[in-house]
């Protein structure tokens, strides 16, 4: 009985929440906003040159009363204004090389 009661009042609950909440109408947005993002994109890249930044993390356990800090930073250099086939050419030629150095570790190390 307990079963048939909380069911019927969490179905009641929420056919009163979709009948007083109005449908939403959803707006689509036209291929205007599309190309007008993508050229504010494309135009930030062009004018970026490079980025660098210093972070930081302090972790604190609460339980020891202690933190680590870890600090590090980051840096953006864009890759060249040159065409696809060209940058595919360059990150297959530094992936090569990143394999020859890890085969290179991983030899001397065994």
């Amino acid at each position: 009985m307990k079963k048939i009661f909380t069911l019927s009042l969490v179905s009641g609950l929420l056919l009163a929440a979709l009948l007083i909440q109005p449908a939403s109408s959803a707006r689509a947005q036209g291929p205007g906003f599309v190309s007008a993002l993508f050229s504010r994109m494309d135009k930030a890249h062009r004018s970026l040159k490079s980025l660098r930044a210093n972070i930081g993390m302090v972790r604190y356990n609460a339980q020891l009363r202690d933190e680590d800090k870890y600090q590090g930073f980051v840096l953006y250099i864009p890759q060249f204004y040159v065409n696809q086939p060209i940058r595919v050419a360059h990150g297959l030629l530094v992936a090569v090389g990143c394999l020859w150095l890890a085969a290179g570790i991983w030899r001397s190390a065994g």
